[in-house]
């Protein structure tokens, strides 16, 4: 009966590792580094627009939940300054201190895609600068988008990722200030 008992078992579990080969590809914990280009775009008294390409670092965490779905959660920081245009001559608006946590699930295509949507919280504080600067305020808001990951190797992983960023109105320098930001990136990670 012990016999049968282990033959069973050991069966289960390979054939379950064959189950989960195409999602578990993409299980693990994940660093990356990425190019983010910011589409940053600031209503209040005027409509206020900048372009920055920004380093960004990422930590994640996937886990497959099927033989090609998996749940992951990540987090990022921009490593510099989003530019949000130029209210008037000297004085610029620019988002500093951005970071998103994002939930992502995923769905693997092959041994070496995966395609996978993001729902996120986002947090920044823009300011206004130049000879001085006029105070400043923290936005929250959330996005949305969808990404895919190729892997390069077991570990390393390259990935593209459109998101859409909607900031809430807040009271800002005696306006109702509206941010929104479009991300475009392009990244390598590594996979642990």
């Amino acid at each position: 009966m012990k016999l049968l008992a282990y033959v069973v078992f050991s069966v289960t579990c390979l054939v379950s590792s064959q189950i989960f080969a195409q999602a578990k590809d993409f299980e693990g914990l994940t660093v990356d580094l990425s190019a983010v280009s910011s589409n940053a775009t600031a209503k209040g008294d005027g409509k206020y627009k900048g372009n920055t390409v920004l380093p960004t670092l990422g930590l994640g965490y996937a886990k497959a939940i099927s033989e090609q779905a998996t749940i992951g959660v990540t987090a990022t920081y921009d490593l510099d300054k989003t530019k949000s245009g130029t209210v008037s001559p000297g004085y610029n608006i620019q988002g500093k201190n951005h970071y998103s946590v994002n939930l992502q699930p995923g769905y693997a295509i092959s041994k070496g895609l995966l395609v996978y949507g993001t729902l996120g919280v986002h947090q920044m504080t823009i300011s206004v600068t130049g000879s001085n600067t006029l105070g400043s305020k923290t936005f929250t808001g959330y996005g949305y988008g969808l990404g895919a990951r190729f892997a390069v190797s077991k570990e390393l992983y390259l990935k593209v990722e459109a998101q859409q960023v909607d900031f809430q109105k807040e009271r800002y320098a005696g306006s109702d200030v509206k941010a929104t930001s479009t991300l475009a990136t392009v990244g390598i990670g590594y996979k642990f």
